[in-house]
């Protein structure tokens, strides 16, 4: 997958626990209610309201919705903003990501803190500027706010947005929804992160220029794969739909080393380190659902005897298998992991049909995690 540029190093916007010290995929986030403020905050020609403050200081953009005409005549405009640290400079930019109804219609763009914001810089060419480390702490170009937590932060931010004059009001119970590390309860916090992804969207040679995501996709739009019961399909699909890069490292004790070696700035794939001194193993493990994604054909031989063109007896008889029986909570964590996997590795599905149901929990928060899911 290295080779062909399905996976990939880079530097991306990840869920990251600063408890864990790790990334964490979507589905391992979970979502809890929590009842906070909203600050409505003074910003240059408007007010607009936002839950988290301290980010003010990534701000690179404004943006409002395209039909909004309240601002159209600022569309484009760059905009002086008085800010805590003094002024700076923001573009307000029209994306349709912005809903009309919350706040004032108006909203701050914080690309290295915010999957949406980050999604809307991409569409605009827009700046990003980190601001929080991967311990959930203010970094050093935050000024005197350097150090802080990001709760500290927005205690003492808003203090002296105050004696500034740049707080409108505050609505003291604001109903709204935390992501929160599955593992310990800790608030996530989105940051740009080097990490191994897989490239879902790239045009791949072995799929005729298709990518990873469209080729999984067509095998149940095709029938290939059915589903029972059938309406799980149009889950699978929506899944897949939106399915971003996929990123496969984990900062965890468990799980498959990532195969990878570096030497300067040298990077070799490999199950053992290249001859030679100084070559060190990425510390990194690989996301739970990419290894048991191979599950299907590692556990039958695979890639032994398929590296020489020739499957294994237990390959060859039992993969494609007929049916796969599981729970319906991990659809989109497991089943498509090894649809995908199974495409790219062998050029072929992993079963003919799954067969989903639902599961008996052993207590109550496994009972409220799947009712989210």
């Amino acid at each position: 997958m290295y080779d062909e540029g399905a996976i990939y190093r880079g530097e991306r916007i990840v869920n990251w626990c600063p408890r864990c010290h790790s990334t964490l995929a979507d589905y391992e986030v979970e979502h809890e209610e929590e009842t906070g403020k909203l600050y409505w905050i003074k910003y240059g020609p408007c007010v607009l309201a936002t839950s988290r403050p301290e980010t003010k200081l990534g701000d690179t953009a404004v943006a409002v919705h395209p039909s909004d005409k309240r601002y159209k005549h600022l569309v484009g405009k760059e905009l002086e903003i008085e800010g805590v640290l003094g002024k700076f400079k923001v573009m307000v930019v029209a994306d349709r990501a912005v809903d009309v109804d919350f706040g004032s219609g108006v909203i701050k763009v914080t690309p290295a803190h915010s999957f949406i914001d980050n999604e809307i810089a991409q569409r605009h060419n827009l700046p990003s500027k980190k601001i929080i480390n991967e311990d959930g702490r203010m970094m050093a170009n935050c000024g005197k706010y350097a150090g802080l937590t990001t709760r500290e932060a927005r205690e003492a931010i808003i203090k002296d947005m105050e004696s500034l004059g740049l707080v409108d009001h505050v609505d003291d119970n604001y109903l709204h929804t935390i992501s929160v590390c599955y593992r310990c309860g800790t608030t996530i916090e989105p940051l740009p992160s080097k990490q191994w992804f897989v490239a879902v969207d790239k045009p791949l040679k072995r799929f005729k220029n298709k990518s990873l995501k469209t080729a999984a996709k067509e095998i149940a739009i095709t029938g290939k794969i059915k589903f029972l019961p059938e309406r799980f399909l149009k889950r699978y699909l929506d899944w897949m739909d939106n399915l971003h890069d996929w990123c496969i490292s984990r900062q965890i004790w468990f799980g498959h080393q990532i195969p990878v070696w570096y030497k300067d700035e040298e990077i070799f794939v490999g199950l053992e380190a290249p001859s030679g001194n100084d070559w060190r193993q990425d510390p990194d493990t690989l996301d739970t659902w990419f290894s048991s994604g191979m599950w299907t054909f590692s556990t039958l031989g695979w890639p032994t005897n398929y590296l020489r063109n020739k499957k294994s007896d237990d390959l060859a008889r039992f993969h494609p298998t007929q049916v796969l029986e599981t729970g319906y909570e991990i659809l989109t964590l497991w089943v498509s992991r090894m649809v995908m996997m199974s495409l790219f590795a062998l050029g072929e599905i992993p079963f003919e049909k799954v067969y989903l149901h639902g599961i008996r929990c052993r207590n109550q928060r496994e009972t409220e995690s799947i009712r989210l899911i």
